[in-house]
């Protein structure tokens, strides 16, 4: 099961192209979330969106 969401994630991560930092915080949202509810892949991505949404906005306030 996780591995396969982990390959799903890396695939995601590749096309958007995250620091190693931001990975390591999105991945671990994402995992938290996975183990609360067991969502589908297309809430997965929708929540992944929301993830890389939510990293993009800390990433401008920390410049």
């Amino acid at each position: 099961m996780r591995n396969m969401l982990s390959g799903q994630f890396e695939r995601m991560i590749n096309i958007i192209g995250l620091k190693e930092e931001n990975r390591k915080f999105v991945w671990k949202k994402y995992v938290r979330t996975i183990t609360v509810q067991r969502i589908t892949l297309m809430q997965l991505n929708i929540f992944f969106i929301h993830c890389m949404n939510s990293s993009m906005r800390m990433m401008k306030h920390m410049r």
